[in-house]
């Protein structure tokens, strides 16, 4: 089938967060509830046309967990340098507890992390869509049916100033290029995460993603209109070109 990747094919696990952790990084990113457009329309006096800080929300969340986690495993080592006696194993767990006691405290964790999640995600993307209407890249309008949303042509230079905004300005990023499946699985391999612009796309028409892997079925996108991941192939990418993101 055309663009589907072969099951024999090598898997991208060189992706920056794979890398980190294989058995909880890339996969817990795989499995995790992205940035969607209908998380942001009711803030402030309402959000259309906003895909593209959508894309740049879910990359700047992406980016900073990869920076968490590399600082989370630079601790790592460096507490085993400094107490190379230290023991590994897993503090003992205390049975006084009740179950059901732990079983509510675990669920009040669980609740108070998802609530932590998305209001960060509300404050990342607020500031990128200000920063998209100062710099005159982004407008918040659907005029004539479809005039609005984010600029293609300034879409590098928007990245960049999101990516310095949020402390990742080291953080490099090439321009536009037209699509192509067997480039852009290169680029992942290498462990760089895409921006893309989708036009005259069958299903999204106009629109923009990221992209931040690939498995048997072929690219792994967050189209900004789910929660959890959607599979690219050739026939998603005519008409395509995407921006290069090396952490």
């Amino acid at each position: 089938m055309e663009g589907m990747i072969r099951r024999g094919d090598a898997y991208n696990d060189r992706n920056p967060v794979f890398e980190l952790n294989r058995s909880a990084g890339f996969t817990v990113r795989r499995k995790r509830r992205l940035a969607k457009v209908q998380d942001f329309e009711a803030l402030r006096d309402g959000y259309q046309q906003h895909c593209g800080p959508t894309a740049i929300t879910n990359l700047v969340l992406l980016l900073q967990d990869v920076q968490e986690q590399e600082e989370s495993v630079k601790a790592a080592e460096e507490s085993r340098r400094n107490c190379p006696f230290a023991s590994e194993e897993e503090p003992s767990v205390s049975f006084d507890l009740k179950d059901q006691n732990r079983g509510k405290a675990r669920k009040e964790e669980k609740k108070r992390l998802k609530k932590d999640a998305a209001i960060r995600k509300r404050e990342i993307f607020l500031e990128v869509a200000d920063i998209g209407k100062r710099m005159h890249v982004y407008w918040n309008t659907r005029l004539f049916g479809f005039w609005g949303g984010t600029s293609d042509v300034l879409t590098p230079l928007y990245v960049k100033r999101c990516l310095r905004k949020f402390d990742l300005g080291s953080v490099r990023v090439s321009g536009m290029r037209p699509a192509s499946l067997k480039q852009m699985m290169a680029c992942l391999d290498r462990g760089e995460i895409l921006f893309g612009q989708l036009h005259m796309h069958p299903k999204y028409k106009n629109h923009h993603v990221l992209i931040y892997g690939y498995d048997e079925k072929g690219l792994l996108v967050a189209d900004g209109w789910k929660s959890k991941p959607v599979h690219f192939r050739n026939r998603d990418l005519k008409w395509a070109s995407y921006l290069r993101i090396r952490p």
